[in-house]
């Protein structure tokens, strides 16, 4: 397993579905971590241990390339390891291309023509992949403007709002991405057509943003099983096909019923409260098997659920 310093006090904890499914892992059946484990997005224990002029401007840098930060995830780029996700965080890999090429020990250390202001042109083959050549032309503008049309500005990578707001949209990605990769090996034996409803599936679990009722967020923060009951159902619809799940029989279970066919919207909710958390236990135990790490688990949602500036907040 890899070493993830403690999140800052101003984060909200991890909600408890997930918390006690973990609990119940079994620790000694892991796929080993390596260092070659890729993320579709930065992770957000990068920035935890970063300094506070680092942490600055990691939060800055995502801020202003949300946008391209989804687009190379949907141009299906190779994921990025955790020391790349930091380097170009820091706003270090943007120079690379652009370092001079004489071993002159006097030489500057950037090129004169390095530009802070617009870094996105000299270099970042790494972080956006197949467009490189268009952001190098100017074909492409990397797009710096938040969700209510304004810049974003140093000030707001210091604000706890929002680091709390970019960490909570970055896990959700991961969330979406990590279950994608889960899902790979069934989804590769299916047409076409097939993978991408089984695709928009998968993304429905994280776009399902409401349960109907106008005070609810998200359906898997509720204390409300019936509004809880139909995530849980498109999340085992999915599952159902992995490796293992029809011969699931999760230990928490006190008596045996079929979790593979189960009607989970006329169960029982004494029944409904011991399928969640074994439905939630054989997600966790899956990504702990074959990949040696948790799947990205689940933050409350923040009180400010858009990317606004200070003014329009």
């Amino acid at each position: 397993m890899v070493a993830i310093s403690s999140p800052p006090a101003h984060f909200k904890d991890p909600l408890s579905l997930y918390t006690e499914a973990t609990k119940l892992v079994n620790y000694n059946n892991c796929h080993e971590f390596s260092d070659q484990h890729g993320f579709a997005f930065p992770p957000i224990h990068v920035f935890w241990g970063a300094s506070p002029q680092n942490q600055t401007k990691f939060y800055l840098c995502v801020l202003e390339l949300q946008n391209e930060l989804v687009d190379r995830f949907r141009c299906k780029e190779p994921h990025l390891r955790v020391g790349e996700w930091r380097s170009i965080l820091k706003d270090m890999y943007w120079k690379w291309d652009v370092m001079p090429k004489l071993e002159d020990k006097y030489q500057p250390n950037i090129d004169p023509e390095y530009d802070p202001e617009n870094p996105y042109v000299h270099g970042g083959e790494l972080f956006f992949g197949s467009v490189h050549e268009d952001v190098r032309s100017g074909a492409r503008t990397a797009k710096v403007l938040m969700d209510c049309g304004c810049e974003a500005t140093a000030d707001m990578a210091n604000e706890d709002d929002h680091h709390y707001l970019v960490c909570h949209w970055l896990q959700c990605l991961h969330f979406h991405a990590e279950f994608l990769l889960m899902d790979d090996e069934f989804r590769r034996l299916l047409t076409p057509e097939e993978q991408a409803k089984c695709e928009e599936a998968i993304g429905f679990l994280m776009k399902q943003m409401t349960c109907g009722h106008p005070e609810h967020v998200h359906p898997w923060e509720l204390p409300d099983i019936q509004c809880r009951c139909p995530w849980l159902l498109a999340f085992r619809d999915i599952m159902k096909d992995w490796a293992g799940f029809v011969n699931y029989t999760p230990s928490l279970t006190t008596d045996c019923f079929d979790f593979l066919t189960a009607a989970l919207l006329t169960v029982s909710e004494d029944r409904y409260r011991v399928m969640e958390p074994a439905v939630l236990l054989f997600w966790v135990q899956f990504g702990f098997t074959n990949f040696g790490v948790f799947p990205p688990y689940f933050l409350p949602s923040p009180d400010q659920p858009a990317f606004l500036c200070r003014q329009h907040s």
